[in-house]
């Protein structure tokens, strides 16, 4: 939704500024304006939100997922929390180190920002690699994103 919003701002401080520079001329487009910012955008802003929460990459992020790395990319497998349910699995996904675009590292995650893939960010816990794994794991994007890092 951040996304969106970024993109898409002006469209929404447009109709705001016009009301507010015609407010000038009639009190009436002062109150107009107040009636489209407290009760036309929530509304909008409310469903942009649950469109958002409900779609199908939303539900792929929080399923527990488990990505095996290695010199072809990463290989996502998801898996269920709870082995005895019925629920359908998720097929596993590729993601080639072409797809991404750069890396960082934050306080407790590495980042790896992708592109060409329904994933934009990929972010790997520190936590869930082995500590002397991850040198090695560092060592490598610093050999692949040296000019990202």
């Amino acid at each position: 939704m951040l996304q969106w919003l970024g993109t898409w701002w002006w469209a929404i401080a447009l109709p705001i500024a016009i009301q507010a520079f015609l407010a000038f001329s009639n009190i009436a487009f002062l109150y107009t304006s107040f009636m489209t910012l407290f009760l036309i955008y929530p509304p909008i802003v409310m469903f942009l939100y649950y469109q958002q929460a409900l779609s199908p990459l939303s539900r792929t992020n929080t399923l527990s997922k488990r990505a095996i790395i290695s010199d072809d990319g990463i290989d996502i497998i998801y898996h269920h929390e709870d082995e005895n349910t019925n629920a359908p699995s998720l097929k596993p996904e590729h993601i080639t180190w072409d797809s991404v675009t750069g890396a960082e590292y934050t306080q407790q995650n590495f980042v790896l920002k992708l592109n060409g893939s329904k994933y934009q960010l990929f972010l790997i816990p520190y936590s869930s690699i082995n500590p002397d794994d991850q040198q090695i794991f560092a060592s490598y994007l610093d050999q692949k994103f040296n000019h990202l890092l």
